[in-house]
């Protein structure tokens, strides 16, 4: 019922993984490893490939790196779907608002990580947190890349853009906006643990894609969901607050490229060589 779908950066995944989801997924499934050892793809490439193959009616992300803690994920995943038709997706941990300026989804306030509030040596700013009862979702508008699952039929109407972008990165806000954008909810669960042991790092096609999504996007942003009940001021005062940064951001950018920085670094360079001798001799 399930197509699992792994960009794996080795040949094949680790038989601890195999191991895991085949003890804890509940429900028929079959794996689809996308082998790219060789660097030959990037995500949206090797994940389209990986939607090209699936056979089930849904489909499952996921990184190679994670290990489920929650027996009958697959249960409990598909009960949602079907329970109700609007979702579009669903991720474990993501943000209910974005900006209308580039950033990424963990930089700002409204955040919910159902099971930890960090992962590896990233520390969120806050954890939002508003399941009720026996209600086991909330919606977002954006869930990180490291698990997503949705229903196969949307690939009717979105795939993952390597047209825009390159890499490894937006990918899943990307197909987040896009699944939004098509009318659809996404949302983040409580009833399903995960662990992750890696973190991504930006480079510069973090940046570059970074960037593009925010061209692509723009006349959508900002946009949240599920924290309706936080009045518009606020989420406006947010706003103009990732425009400050960003705008500091650009000029930190402009003057790190100009001629007078890159003399001023060369200059000083001797006498940081000095310094670091005289401390070694101490």
């Amino acid at each position: 019922m399930i197509s699992i779908i792994i960009c794996s950066r080795n040949a094949i995944i680790t038989p601890s993984l195999t191991e895991n989801i085949s003890e804890t997924v509940g429900v028929e499934y079959e794996l689809i490893i996308i082998d790219n050892s060789g660097n030959r793809f990037s995500i949206f490439q090797a994940y389209n490939e990986g939607v090209k193959r699936a056979k089930y009616s849904y489909l499952c992300f996921m990184h190679d790196d994670i290990l489920f803690y929650t027996n009958n994920w697959g249960k409990a995943l598909i009960h949602h779907f079907t329970n109700n038709s609007s979702i579009g997706l669903i991720g474990y941990i993501g943000t209910h608002f974005i900006p209308s300026v580039p950033s990424y989804w963990t930089s700002g306030p409204f955040v919910t990580a159902p099971h930890m509030e960090s992962i590896g040596n990233q520390k969120y700013l806050a954890v939002y947190d508003d399941f009720k009862g026996e209600n086991h979702l909330v919606e977002a508008v954006a869930c990180d890349g490291m698990w997503f699952c949705t229903p196969s039929e949307l690939f009717e109407k979105i795939s993952f853009d390597h047209k825009t972008f390159s890499g490894f990165h937006f990918y899943d806000m990307d197909i987040c906006m896009q699944i939004l954008n098509c009318g659809y909810q996404v949302c983040i669960c409580n009833d399903i643990s995960i662990g992750h042991s890696a973190q991504s790092k930006a480079d510069d096609i973090f940046y570059l894609n970074r960037d593009l999504f925010f061209k692509k996007w723009e006349k959508k942003l900002p946009i949240n969901r599920g924290i309706e009940y936080i009045p518009n001021e606020a989420l406006n005062r947010t706003n103009d607050l990732f425009k400050a940064l960003y705008k500091l951001e650009k000029e930190k950018s402009s003057i790190s490229k100009s001629k007078a920085y890159r003399t001023g670094k060369f200059l000083l360079k001797p006498i940081s060589l000095l310094r670091s001798l005289f401390l070694a001799t101490k």
